[in-house]
């Protein structure tokens, strides 16, 4: 029977059978522009020699490892399988049809790994530590069956490069909040942009304290040109140098005696003030800081942690408490205000509604508890903002992100109370210093 179905007399003629099983069957992944996880199989396969006919072949890639299954049908060879995930190693089978029926299924052919490109990286993380430096760091996605070449990324403010790392260093400006974004690349292309990172201010280095080289140090110690040396006070000229007059040997320099520890590191960022548009919180509603006056009465509140009635019974920079709790909204009224012009503003958590110098002393409760009052610049993220609200209730606001500024000048008002020497902004509270 099998000579009279197969024989050589009824080879091509024999159109009342069904091919032979396809022979000679080799698989390729072309991995080339391929999106990560949609990966093709080609499949190039022959029927016998003394086969019947087909009109149509079917080929079949089998991952072994994940139990898929991927098919195409067409008429002729290669047939180009789709759909199939990156990074698998898989075989591929072929029937072939005519009107008679289908053929028995042809042997596996080679064993292929399907290609495409890398996935789309994790949202990196980014971080600030050092003035004028932003680090920014990923996790190697999958890489599509072939090995990740290069990783780019941008950043918000449009810089951007290639490292073949996965963390970067990035030069930025102090003070400027920016987010990032990495893909990543193989010998198949690029694949796509990584959700924005966290945003990351970029640490911002405190201006360069009074301390010149050899400043306190005599000789020439009472005449540097302009330094301290206000007409006739440090430096009228030959004052302090009658020849000898004031000069007996050391009388005017003992060591030290001129240069307190703490002297060289007194900071300079301005005075303590609001800027012009922030709005100051009145019993009547809230006004820009740019219109109000002298005599004008703004919000405060009793503070059961500080005695406002007590001469010098609080400082500022000394005063703190385990525990802060607000009473019975109050009036304070203005007795001064200094306009002054400028250019270092900061705010925080992206909130500019309420903007400020970088000395104007705020309330917050530091990480381990504490409630301190800090000039704003040396708050820190992790603490938090105190708020207090229409019915007098207390909002701790955590610290998420602090921005700093340094734009053209604008107009900023350090006000001055009495009785209380805290007020709010927004109904966050601060002191008049």
């Amino acid at each position: 029977m099998a000579n009279k179905k197969y024989g050589i007399k009824s080879s091509a003629q024999d159109n009342f059978l069904e091919p032979m099983a396809p022979i000679n069957v080799t698989a390729t992944s072309p991995g080339a522009g391929r999106p990560f996880d949609n990966a093709i199989i080609v499949v190039s396969f022959e029927l016998p020699a003394n086969s019947p006919a087909a009109t149509s072949y079917t080929a079949t890639a089998y991952c072994s490892v994940h139990g898929t299954t991927h098919t195409a049908t067409g008429s002729s060879s290669p047939l180009t399988i789709s759909g199939n995930g990156s990074n698998m190693t898989t075989v591929a089978y072929v029937t072939a049809s005519n009107a008679v029926g289908t053929s028995p299924q042809s042997a596996a052919s080679n064993s292929v790994t399907t290609q495409s490109k890398p996935a789309t990286p994790g949202a990196p993380s980014a971080s600030s530590s050092s003035a004028g430096t932003d680090v920014v760091s990923w996790t190697a996605p999958a890489n599509g069956g072939s090995a990740i070449t290069n990783y780019h990324w941008i950043s918000s403010d449009g810089k951007a490069g290639d490292t073949a790392s996965t963390s970067i260093s990035v030069a930025q400006e102090q003070g400027t909040a920016q987010t990032y974004q990495v893909y990543a690349t193989n010998v198949h292309g690029d694949g796509s942009y990584s959700p924005a990172s966290n945003s990351v201010t970029t640490f911002f280095s405190p201006p360069s304290f009074f301390s010149p080289p050899g400043f306190f140090s005599p000789p020439g110690f009472f005449a540097p040109p302009g330094f301290f040396s206000p007409p006739g006070f440090f430096a009228p000229p030959g004052f302090f140098s009658p020849p000898g007059f004031f000069s007996p040997p050391g009388f005017f320099a003992p060591p030290g005696f001129f240069s307190p520890p703490s002297f060289y590191f007194i900071p300079w960022f301005g005075p303590p003030c609001v800027e012009e548009n922030t709005l100051v919180d009145t019993m009547d509603g809230q006004v820009p800081a740019k219109f109000l006056q002298v005599g004008d009465k703004i919000k405060s509140t009793i503070i059961n942690q500080i005695d406002a009635t007590t001469p010098d019974a609080y400082q500022f920079s000394t005063w703190s408490s385990d525990s802060l709790s607000v009473g019975e909204f109050v009036e304070t009224t203005i007795t001064d205000i200094i306009e002054t012009q400028e250019s270092d503003i900061m705010y925080f958590n992206g909130n500019t509604d309420v903007r400020m110098t970088f000395t104007q002393p705020i309330f917050v409760k530091t990480a381990d508890g504490t409630y301190k009052i800090k000039e704003s610049y040396y708050a820190e993220v992790g603490e938090s903002l105190i708020l207090v609200d229409a019915n007098g209730t207390i909002n701790e606001v955590p610290i998420t992100d602090i921005q700093y500024s340094t734009e053209a000048p604008t107009s900023v008002y350090q006000l001055s109370c009495e009785p209380y020497d805290w007020f709010f902004v927004s109904g966050l509270l601060i002191h008049n210093k």
